[in-house]
């Protein structure tokens, strides 16, 4: 299955586009394809791409400010899209300049942001983002082994993104999401969440909770922060409503 196209498609279908959204795949040829196919739903004036330069090995810093001027214009149709290749291949400078648009939130705005190495994208945009990972690359999909051998915590990984989605209460909750939110299982726990997605809805917002979640408490990890404070109250509002 297509889950990165699928799920783009059915937001457009639906009126229910997020203003930003993160698709990783090591195969980023594929991701391209399914960026431009995104675009032909949009006025040709209102796609706006960025890009590394011919024989350069990064976005710069001087790239991504002309590029975050595209989200003042004005929108020739209903939205703009705004498209990054390889954010993989942008300076972290250049990501944090990024991130000045990312909290933009326009109504006629539209990120679509490609990555080929989630551990090469900033936490903060990360956690600004809907994250999609694209399982099935062209030629075949990551196998159920190749995801293990990325990580000896696999095995428990898996078992935790699956049970996370039938949790009711906060208690259920909390070891799986330790678990998964560990800073060395970040990676692998996304690819699980998304091996395990047949039951969830991307669009629900106690999805995208999970989500935030879990990229918050990598954010913090990565920052020296104590993110057990911020766990325990990430999680309380994330289960709050059930």
């Amino acid at each position: 299955m297509n889950y990165t196209n699928e799920t783009l498609q059915r937001d457009l279908a639906n009126g229910n586009l997020c203003q930003s959204y993160l698709l990783f795949s090591p195969d980023i040829l594929h991701l391209n394809r399914i960026a431009k196919a995104f675009a032909k739903n949009f006025n040709v004036a209102d796609v706006f791409w960025l890009t590394a330069k011919e024989g350069a090995k990064s976005i710069t810093v001087d790239q991504t400010l002309l590029f975050n001027e595209k989200v003042f214009y004005s929108a020739v149709g209903d939205k703009k899209l705004l498209i990054v290749s390889d954010l993989s291949d942008m300076m972290v400078q250049a990501q944090n300049k990024m991130l000045k648009s990312l909290e933009d939130t326009r109504d006629d705005l539209i990120f679509l942001l490609l990555a080929s190495n989630p551990e090469k994208v900033i936490n903060t945009i990360k956690s600004r983002c809907i994250i999609l990972y694209q399982p099935d690359l062209a030629g075949g999909s990551l196998s159920e082994q190749e995801l293990l051998d990325l990580n000896k915590n696999s095995p428990k990984i898996f078992d935790a993104a699956k049970a996370l989605y039938k949790c009711k209460t906060l208690d259920e909750a909390l070891p799986h999401i330790a678990i998964l939110g560990a800073k060395d299982n970040f990676t692998v726990s996304m690819l699980a969440l998304t091996k395990h997605a047949a039951v969830l809805d991307l669009r629900e917002p106690r999805t995208y909770a999970i989500m935030q979640v879990l990229s918050e408490i990598n954010r913090n990890t990565d920052a020296n922060c104590n993110s057990t404070n911020a766990l325990d109250l990430l999680v309380m509002q994330l289960f709050a409503n059930i």
